[in-house]
């Protein structure tokens, strides 16, 4: 999965819907793409808890961070993304 050309407020939108998705399905299939997504996400958090902004896509500041919570009992550290917005 290329990360490259992503804009952020997007992902973090495709994450929910994946997210949403394998928390209904259980479905293994998107758990990897998943992980590509959150980890490059995570990247893009801002001291103050902000996320995204001017080096994004049309300056998005839109986050979901729903997602990372539901996912954190794969990886407990995406909680941490979705506490820090």
């Amino acid at each position: 999965m290329s990360m490259r050309g992503v804009i952020h407020g997007y992902l973090t939108a495709t994450i929910s819907f994946l997210a949403k998705y394998f928390q209904k399905s259980q479905d293994p299939s998107v758990v990897d793409p998943l992980k590509v997504a959150i980890a490059f996400a995570g990247h893009f958090i801002h001291p103050d808890g902000s996320f995204g902004g001017e080096y994004g896509s049309r300056a998005t500041f839109h986050f979901y961070p729903h997602s990372f919570e539901v996912m954190s009992s794969l990886a407990p550290e995406w909680r941490r993304i979705g506490d820090a917005t």
